[in-house]
């Protein structure tokens, strides 16, 4: 797994996770600021599916090989 990339924009943040394995694997996060949601998005970074967060802030996606993974943050109000 390569290192995750994020970016931040008003209300929400972007990270993306790309597996060059040739064996699928999970990326694990623990987000250190009040979220409401987490969302796996298309490329045009419309939700798919939503991510269950435990009472730590982490969350975790399941990355495929040869894939890139696109997680939504977005923020508490």
């Amino acid at each position: 797994m390569r290192t995750p990339t994020t970016q931040e924009s008003h209300g929400f943040s972007r990270v993306e996770c790309q597996n060059p394995a040739p064996k699928a694997t999970a990326a694990a996060f623990q987000w250190n600021k009040p979220l409401s949601g987490v969302f796996r998005t298309n490329l045009n970074e419309e939700p798919l599916a939503s991510l269950t967060v435990d009472e730590h802030g982490t969350f975790a996606v399941e990355v495929k090989p040869n894939e890139v993974q696109t997680v939504l943050v977005v923020d508490k109000e």
